[in-house]
């Protein structure tokens, strides 16, 4: 059988979705290679500790590791990727990234010193750039628009998955065998899904228009029509900003247990594996599932409940940084990411919905490079924060350093309550666009 011979007849101005079981293959190979792509994403952070004190690293520096070194390229190659994946075929853009980052992880674990460690977690930044934009573009033409936003929310429990992976079995091999070991093997067995991506994934647009990419518009149309769609915008802004208080929480999670509360890095591994693979799965989940159900009464849920999961994160990041013991600390870290992801699929699927099917994969590079801007600044900030307050505040200068995400919440929370109001008539138009 031919590989195009999975997709049922369409026309070139719409999604031709595939028939039969395929479709849900595609849904879980792409779930794991997002799996991956967190999981190698993570494991610096994850290994942040043991790589500081091996390096001498400062707090400003692992920042940097953190947040730009992997965020610069990323937000370069976002945009431009995107294109080539709406032009020459998602599937195939998918693939080749993620040959590209997993050589690059790979080879931070013979990094010799930290400019090489920094210029390799650069080469990660720019190879996962391709992976979210095409799977999120090959995953909404694979399925009907009423179920976007819980299909999209299934592709991004490959979050969780490569939280676990990074945070439980990254922590393990490299307590047992080192933070180099690590890294080689998450290299390793990224190039070998790489292969399995490349032989069996096929993209419903890219059947539909027989491989010619000529339909696909040009850049400057779809960043117009973009700033036509209020609320694509004002949702773009509050990702921006609850981004940049994500990952901060990502690269330094693991240090403040360690630091605040004298765990190991096997004891903080363990705690956090599990708390990442049970409580941003059921956010994910429970977000899509939500939207998909309430709009049907009302489309603007699919923004309102961004409001309220950002809300939420606000909360359980002030329980987090207040809590008086292991155990308290352990149980608000599972409250804050039980809200902390309720955004992340929404705006995606948002997206997806906003735009033409020929734009999405660039639309939707648009929005990583927009997450990226976010994880970039994160970072660094409360790293340079940290090492100021250190002399004061010792091994707690971490733990109140971390307090100035909260203003950023505080600002994502006006932008996604603007995206609501325009939402459905937006909507409207991106499908007569397309007609």
């Amino acid at each position: 059988m031919k590989p195009d011979s999975h997709f049922g007849p369409g026309t070139a101005r719409a999604d031709v979705q595939p028939t039969g079981p395929y479709k849900y293959y595609v849904l879980f190979a792409l779930t794991l290679a997002l799996g991956i792509s967190t999981a190698d994403r993570a494991l610096p952070l994850v290994l942040l500790e043991p790589i500081r004190r091996e390096l001498g690293l400062s707090d400003t520096q692992s920042g940097f590791m953190a947040g730009p070194a992997y965020s610069i390229l990323f937000a370069l190659g976002g945009i431009p990727l995107g294109l080539l994946a709406d032009r020459v075929g998602r599937a195939r853009v998918v693939a080749g990234c993620m040959v590209l980052w997993s050589t690059m992880i790979g080879l931070c674990g013979v990094a010799g010193s930290y400019l090489q460690l920094v210029a390799f977690r650069m080469g990660v930044g720019l190879g996962e750039s391709g992976v979210g934009p095409g799977s999120m573009a090959i995953v909404s033409g694979a399925f009907p628009e009423r179920r976007r936003a819980f299909v999209v929310s299934v592709l991004y429990l490959g979050s969780p998955l490569g939280s676990l992976l990074a945070l439980g079995g990254g922590a393990w091999l490299a307590a047992s065998h080192g933070w180099r070991s690590t890294f080689i093997v998450a290299g390793v067995a990224g190039v070998a899904l790489a292969g399995l991506l490349a032989l069996t994934v096929r993209d419903p647009n890219q059947a539909s228009r027989g491989g010619d990419g000529a339909a696909t518009p040009p850049f400057r149309d779809v960043v117009a029509f973009m700033l036509r769609q209020r609320s694509l915008i004002h949702l773009l802004m509050g990702a921006l900003l609850s981004q940049a208080v994500a990952m901060t929480m990502a690269s330094f999670q693991t240090s403040l247990l360690m630091r605040s509360y004298g765990l190991s890095l096997k004891q903080a591994g363990a705690s956090l594996a599990l708390i990442m693979s049970i409580a941003p799965a059921v956010s994910h989940l429970s977000a899509g599932w939500l939207a998909d159900h309430l709009a049907l009464r009302d489309e603007r849920w699919r923004a309102r409940l961004c409001t309220l999961g950002t809300l939420g994160a606000a909360l359980g990041l002030s329980l987090v940084l207040g809590a008086p013991s292991v155990p308290a600390a352990i149980c608000c870290l599972a409250f804050y990411h039980l809200f902390q992801p309720f955004y992340n699929g929404l705006v995606l699927a948002n997206i997806q919905s906003l735009v033409p099917p020929r734009m999405r994969a660039t639309a939707g590079a648009v929005n990583f490079v927009m997450l990226m801007i976010g994880s970039g600044i994160g970072p660094l900030v409360v790293g340079m924060t940290s090492d100021a307050l250190a002399p004061v505040y010792g091994s707690h200068a971490l733990r109140y350093a971390l307090f100035t995400g909260l203003p950023f919440y505080a600002w994502a929370l006006v932008h996604f309550w603007l995206s609501e109001k325009t939402l459905p008539a937006e909507f409207e138009r991106a499908k007569a666009a397309v007609a």
